[in-house]
Parts: C-alpha cells; structure tokens; sequence
C-alpha cells in the first residue's frame, strides 16, 4: 500500500518539472516484484522498482510536471505482481498549490525529434526520457520520425547535458553515448547526481536549419551514485565527501566512491588544474591502488594552506566526458 506522498518542499511554477516523493509498504508476506507508480490528475511519467521485499517500506521518487497554476489535486497509485497476481495498493490523494509559470505548452518543431531512453542496447521498447525517473545504464537517442531518412534529412546532432557540450554524433543512429554500428553504447548515470538533469539536443539539418529538443529526467541511483571521496584508512572505510572537507594530518586517501567500474572509462584525476594521474582500472584512487587492492595515500605534506580543488574526469567511449570537482581545504 502507498502509505504516504510527500509533496516537493518548494512550491513549483506552472510548467515545472518537479519530484514527489511516495513512500510504499508491502503489507503482504511475499515478496512484489514490478512495482509501478503512477498519477492521475498531472503529467508525468511514473517510476518503477523491480522489487519490494515482504514488509519492506521504499520511498519513491516520482518525477512529475505541475502544467497549470493553482490549487492542483493528484491521485497516486501503485501496482505490483505477487506471484502471478496483479496486486493494486490504495490511492492516495494530495494537492500542491502551483504557481504562475508559462506550464506545459510544447513547440512542435521540438517535439518532431524527440529525446528517448530504452533499458536495452538496441533501443527496443523506447519511452520519452522527458520527466524520466531513471538509474544504472541507460541508452539515450534521438528518435527521428522517419528513420529512414534521417541520414539524408540529419547533418549531425550536437548534444548538452546539463548546459555544457558533450558529443557530437555526425550519422545515424544519434546516441547520446555513440554507437558500436547498430547497437548503442550505455550511458551509466551513477556518474550524475542524484536529482534532475536536462539533456539537449541540437539537430543541424542539411537544409540549414536547426531543430532543438530537450529531455528532463531525474535521477536516482540512491549510495551507488559516484562520488569524489576520501578517507583516512587504506581500505577506504569511513568514506566521506571531499567536496567541503577539512583534511587532517599529512595524508588521506582520496577515491571514486564506490569503488566499482565504469565500463570501458579512463579517469583522470587533476589537482587544482594539474594533470595527476590518470586510472583505467577500478577501484579509482587519487594516489595510484596498491597490489592487495587498497589506496594508496594522497600526501598533503608541501600543499599550501587553504582552499585546493579535486577535478575527476571520466572520458567514456567516443568522447563523452563527465566531469566531477570537489573543493577541500587544508588547515
């Protein structure tokens, strides 16, 4: 049953795309396996959770556009499998009161080729990545109406994640993450943080023109999101946020936590702009790993005192680069 909806904490504009929060018990004493959430009475377009243990309580982040201003009433609801029965839990109802904004109105050249996301490498069972909950791997494309002339209609697709350029693919298939010929490479949001992200894509067309479209999604892939850490112990425990820290003593141990691989990466770590080592193995650690599989310890000793900066570059196949920066400071 859907035991609560935590509506968003700041009161969004017509036209947001925003996240409510759900939190959903399985009162049964099976496992649910399929769980989907959905709404009734906003756009959006759901979330799902492969499985909710017997007793267990998830809480849900479901990304939602509040379209219009004023008081807006929504309905929740949940639906699992137990076993080979399709089990539906209570609605729930709440209301957020939404503000003036310009809501949901779309350009239809925009939505002519559409941003979408598919589970699978051949992009099979596409859905729109606009107001997408999203984690772990995921192929993300551009979708053209007629994809049998999208080699003679398309010149290139330039995209942005978040406001910075990415990649630029210049031939069909358009993937965010490039192509291995007809099948997409995967795109490892654990890169991202945990939240709201925008993609754009600028499609240059052979007549001169250019088309834009933009996809918003959340994502959510809860302590497995990758992060810049550090650590006062070799094996790593303990791990802490660099991002804001004040590092001790004369050497700690900094890292990409968690230590697991971002498949076919190359990670290069820089210090204040300065190239420092580059790692294309997990675990990924600032001073280099050890034969037995720990860190080994970034040396503080020489470093002036005050504010430094740690850049993380991860550069995945065909040139997409993410890049991470957390600022520390030595006392």
């Amino acid at each position: 049953m859907i035991t609560e909806v935590v509506p968003p904490t700041v009161a969004p504009a017509a036209g947001d795309l925003t996240t409510v929060t759900v939190r959903v018990r399985n009162d049964l004493p099976r496992a649910v396996t399929g769980l989907v959430i959905d709404t009734t009475g906003v756009t959006s377009a759901g979330a799902t959770r492969p499985t909710i243990a017997a007793g267990e309580t998830v809480a849900v982040q479901l990304p939602v556009w509040f379209c219009t201003a004023g008081p807006t009433p929504f309905t929740t609801t949940a639906t699992g499998v137990d076993g080979a029965t399709a089990r539906s839990a209570i609605a729930v109802s709440a209301q957020v009161d939404v503000g003036a904004g310009p809501g949901c109105a779309r350009d239809p050249e925009i939505d002519d080729l559409p941003i979408r996301v598919s589970a699978a490498p051949d992009r099979s069972n596409p859905t729109p990545l606009d107001g997408r909950l999203v984690s772990g791997v995921i192929h993300v494309f551009v979708d053209p109406a007629n994809p049998a002339l999208a080699a003679t209609r398309i010149r290139r697709v330039e995209f942005r994640l978040d406001g910075g350029a990415l990649i630029t693919e210049n031939s069909a298939p358009f993937d965010l993450a490039r192509s291995r010929g007809a099948i997409a490479r995967g795109f490892d949001t654990s890169l991202l943080t945990n939240g709201t992200h925008t993609v754009t894509a600028f499609v240059r067309l052979r007549n001169g023109t250019t088309q834009r479209s933009t996809a918003t999604f959340v994502v959510d892939n809860g302590p497995s999101a990758k992060t810049i850490s550090w650590s006062t112990s070799p094996d790593r425990s303990g791990a802490q946020p660099l991002d804001g820290a004040t590092l001790p003593g004369r050497r700690v141990y900094v890292f990409v936590s968690p230590t697991t691989a971002v498949a076919d990466a190359s990670v290069y770590f820089r210090r204040n702009g300065r190239l420092i080592r580059v790692e294309n193995i997990a675990p990924y650690d600032l001073g280099g790993t050890s034969r037995d599989g720990t860190a080994r310890p970034f040396t503080l000793t020489g470093l002036r005192r005050g504010s430094h900066t740690i850049t993380v570059e991860f550069r995945l196949p065909g040139g997409v680069t993410i890049t991470q920066t957390a600022r520390f400071t030595r006392p």
